[in-house]
């Protein structure tokens, strides 16, 4: 069994997770302001002082590389690179909206047509649309979208939605859809994520010098 470190800081929620040599998974999370600088070195000691994981045992680190909250993707990236400093070990990475999917998806396995947004702030969501047809899914690009083009553009009737900024959707798009506020962000999408084969595939090997979380701009708006 893999012990496994999954780091989740691309909102304004700081989560930690692991799996350890027993296959049990542990997490510890915060939100509000400033919560990624002041909690994330916090959680992840108080995780291996419980004896949950320790840096010789561990064979697998999972990160969600954005989009979302500037500061809070590059603090999750410099504590990464902390860790593994001088570490043979492999890091993985997962797009934020992947892994809120992958969590939506354990929870909802009905779901059918899956919007996955994140608050970005202005008049503007993070988007990427999940299609499931049978045990296949169809993946959306990863965009920033006006909220105005994403309401009367892209949701049908009988879509869920799920992810941050909910309360920004009128109420046209509350009767149309179904929105979700749980599951919340976590870094327990990403270690469910990693065995689940829909989603596995699709983590990125990466770097650990070299890596950069995925920062969309306004400039890559969807149109």
């Amino acid at each position: 069994m893999t012990m496994i470190i999954a780091i989740e800081t691309a909102t304004d929620i700081c989560s930690v997770a692991c799996r350890d040599a027993k296959g049990v998974v542990h997490e510890r999370s915060g939100i509000g302001k400033g919560v990624h600088s002041e909690k994330l070195f916090l959680f992840l000691e108080e995780l291996r002082e419980e004896g949950f994981w320790h840096p010789d045992g561990l064979t697998e680190m999972l990160i969600s590389s954005g989009p979302g909250s500037y500061t809070g993707l590059r603090i999750g990236a410099a504590a990464l690179k902390g860790l593994l400093f001088q570490r043979q070990v492999p890091l993985f990475s997962l797009g934020t909206l992947l892994s809120l999917g992958a969590g939506v998806l354990a929870e909802r396995p009905e779901t059918k047509r899956l919007h996955l947004v994140l608050d970005a702030r202005r008049k503007h969501l993070y988007h990427r649309l999940l299609e499931v047809r049978d045990e296949e899914i169809i993946i959306g690009e990863a965009v920033v979208r006006p909220i105005r083009e994403f309401e009367e553009t892209w949701v049908r009737e009988g879509d869920s939605v799920a992810g941050t900024g909910l309360d920004r959707l009128g109420s046209e798009t509350r009767q149309r859809a179904t929105l979700l506020d749980k599951p919340g962000i976590s870094s327990l999408h990403l270690i469910h994520a990693r065995s689940d084969p829909r989603f596995a595939h699709l983590f990125v090997r990466e770097d650990v010098e070299l890596f950069e979380p995925n920062y969309l701009t306004m400039g890559q708006t969807g149109r």
